[in-house]
């Protein structure tokens, strides 16, 4: 029983790191840019322009607000590092698709209003220095 009290304790923070919280409407005004993005889709296996094998890591993310948004997303290879992909002037209930060749499975993302160049996204080096687990 400690066991599993244990590893649920370890996982379940785990999971709310890579899927986040559901969402399922359309945000007219959100508090926070990265809360239009959802998730609607993970793979593993499925090529993509660059890269296919069992390895391959890939996640949707569509824009769940009625603004357009900026969007950088980095997704994990298995050597720790992020590979980056943005989107600017990402539409209301567009999507993107973001990938890793070695993936394992974590995903980060940023977003702000669309043309909104007083928020910076991080660099791929900050990136790699704070997420590297």
């Amino acid at each position: 029983m400690k066991q599993f009290i244990l590893l649920s304790s370890l996982v379940l923070p785990l999971m709310l790191f890579i899927n986040g919280k559901p969402k399922e409407r359309i945000k007219p005004i959100p508090t926070e840019w990265a809360d239009c993005l959802e998730k609607y889709k993970s793979a593993w296996g499925e090529p993509t322009t660059r890269c296919s094998g069992n390895d391959t890591y890939k996640v949707w993310l569509k824009n769940n607000c009625t603004e357009s948004i900026d969007v950088l997303v980095c997704v994990q290879e298995d050597n720790k590092t992020w590979r980056p992909f943005s989107h600017n002037g990402m539409a209301p209930r567009d999507s993107m698709i973001a990938y890793a060749c070695k993936g394992t499975g974590k995903y980060l993302y940023w977003a702000r209003k669309s043309g909104d160049d007083t928020v910076v996204f991080p660099t791929v080096d900050e990136i790699n220095k704070k997420y590297n687990e």
